[in-house]
């Protein structure tokens, strides 16, 4: 599948950017520069950017690996929003169902340094979205997963 991406016209638009892409891991490199191109378009700092690519990354490599069980042509469609609070991220696959708002809370309890001894590599992926995400909602309906977010401003 090829990927669509599409930046609108009129004043209102102009602050949104939707682009669809497969569920493959080369598709990776695409969807970030898309991520950095709206993020430059739209002012947001070195650091939000490649923190908003961060996110939209790992919630890519999930989709791939967790949702799909391997690399595919089903559509990925990722929507930037610039608002005056930040950027908004609503992201969108046909995986089944996986509600990433409640895994975040999860992912975010406290680690003993027992747990940490014996954690295996990896998997920290929620761990960095949920540092660097806030108001993260999901709903599974029609087939798709449909995640919105914020990305936190830093303190």
């Amino acid at each position: 599948m090829p990927s669509d991406t599409r930046l609108f016209d009129d004043a209102q638009a102009a602050r949104r950017a939707t682009g669809t892409f497969a569920a493959r891991l080369a598709q990776v490199p695409e969807i970030s520069r898309f991520v950095e191109a709206f993020c430059a378009a739209h002012d947001a700092g070195r650091e939000d950017t490649l923190r908003m690519t961060l996110v939209v990354e790992e919630l890519v490599a999930n989709t791939i690996a967790h949702g799909h069980r391997g690399e595919c042509d089903a559509p990925i469609v990722v929507s930037l929003h610039a608002t005056a609070e930040g950027i908004e991220l609503h992201y969108e696959d046909t995986a089944p169902g996986f509600d990433l708002a409640a895994a975040l809370d999860e992912a975010c309890a406290p680690l003993d340094d027992r747990q940490l001894a014996v954690r295996p590599v990896g998997g920290l992926g929620l761990r960095l979205i949920a540092q660097y995400a806030e108001g993260v909602r999901h709903v599974y309906e029609h087939g798709r997963n449909r995640v919105s977010l914020r990305l936190r401003r830093p303190a």
